[in-house]
């Protein structure tokens, strides 16, 4: 008879596999637990103008979605609720759990914060991150 477990997967083996795999630049080493931390699934694009994030959130209302930036590390934070369930109820399965999660992003470039804008449409985050502008080069004359 054959045994399989499941291995435990923590911080410090997500780090080396990391390593081992390269980064991608868009770290989210921050989360404690790896099932969460893979919810929801996120792309992350970079263009000419700004960073856009999008993310699949089904079944999560607009208002349960938190999103913040601190220090170039974008966090999207949410809470996944299922029906109301009684004691009493009986299932035969049941796969689909409540769970809140949170999601942080090191975005790759400083990005202007009075510009972000955020929509929810179909179970579909997307938040768009405009690049800051660089300055100028600018000659000075030696006199």
């Amino acid at each position: 008879m054959l045994y399989v477990t499941k291995p435990r997967v923590n911080s410090l083996t997500r780090l080396f596999d990391d390593v081992a795999n390269g980064f991608s630049g868009f770290d989210d080493f921050f989360s404690n637990d790896y099932s969460s931390s893979r919810t929801p699934a996120i792309d992350v694009q970079d263009t000419d103008k700004a960073i856009v994030v999008s993310a699949e959130m089904p079944g999560i209302k607009s208002e349960e979605i938190d999103i913040s930036l601190e220090q170039n590390v974008l966090a999207i934070k949410g809470e996944k609720n299922t029906e109301n369930e009684k004691a009493e109820d009986k299932f035969y399965l049941k796969e689909r759990t409540s769970n809140s999660f949170v999601r942080k992003l090191r975005l790759p470039c400083d990005v202007d914060e009075a510009k972000i804008k955020a929509d929810y449409k179909d179970g579909i985050l997307s938040i768009n991150l405009p690049k800051m502008k660089k300055e100028k080069k600018i000659k000075i004359d030696v006199k």
